[in-house]
């Protein structure tokens, strides 16, 4: 089990070690990978899953319903400049809480399976993935 907890306190304590000012450039790394891993090890059928992965930083529009992209890498690009764009222009993500999700209304059944299929766990492997480069 991923333990969100620890990883914030090990990013934190990684991003003080490297100057405070390098915050928001390990934010958007971290993120950057996190959103790669997940897109890429989502299942793709028509690519809505896929499609459906955002970032959001400080909250999440669970209203908008994305594009299907069945190759991910239009996914992958539309949340990096979403938390580039939020570390732009004088701003900072420190203190911000940054949100990646799918809302997609099956994709909690694929993450966690249910009693007819198995779980796939694609965001809590690329959770553990982006942790172990932390260590």
């Amino acid at each position: 089990m991923v333990n969100s907890k620890s990883f914030v306190k090990d990013l934190t304590k990684f991003a003080n070690k490297n100057a405070p000012e390098k915050f928001d450039m390990i934010m958007i790394k971290v993120v950057s990978d996190l959103v790669t891993s997940v897109v890429f090890l989502t299942p793709v059928d028509t690519g809505r899953l896929r499609g459906g992965w955002q970032v959001g930083v400080g909250s999440m529009d669970l209203s908008s319903e994305l594009p299907p992209d069945p190759g991910g890498s239009q996914t992958v690009k539309r949340a990096q400049d979403e938390i580039r764009a939020a570390a732009a222009g004088g701003k900072t993500l420190i203190g911000k809480i940054v949100y990646v999700y799918n809302n997609v209304f099956y994709a909690e059944y694929i993450e966690y399976g249910t009693d007819r299929i198995a779980p796939f766990a694609m965001l809590r492997e690329s959770i553990a993935l982006v942790q172990g480069s932390f260590r």
